[in-house]
């Protein structure tokens, strides 16, 4: 189930991010370690390209079985592409707000 913007709020405050606003800025400062490179190739190197990188949270998924919010962001422009093409789904401890 996607939950929408009108979720950051509570996302952040459940993680202690910080945020006032309607669009919710964030730098992705790492990489889950469990995207090994033999099993996730393409999603690994998506995420090496969009490191360091800001993005606008899309989305928050709530992943069965998962105690938290995923944020979804899309990724496309990391690799030259439309920003949608490129979707990824990133734990809240690997976000900085920038705004």
């Amino acid at each position: 189930m996607t939950l929408w913007i009108s979720s950051c709020a509570e996302f952040c405050a459940q993680f202690g991010l910080g945020w006032a606003g309607s669009e919710m800025a964030v730098r992705l400062i790492g990489i889950p370690p469990d995207l090994s490179i033999k099993r996730n190739v393409q999603t690994r190197k998506l995420f090496e390209k969009c490191l360091g990188q800001t993005f606008v949270i899309v989305g928050l998924e709530h992943v069965e079985g998962l105690p938290y919010l995923l944020a979804r962001l899309d990724g496309g422009l990391a690799i030259a592409e439309e920003p949608w093409k490129q979707t990824i789904w990133v734990e809240p401890e690997y976000l900085r707000v920038e705004n």
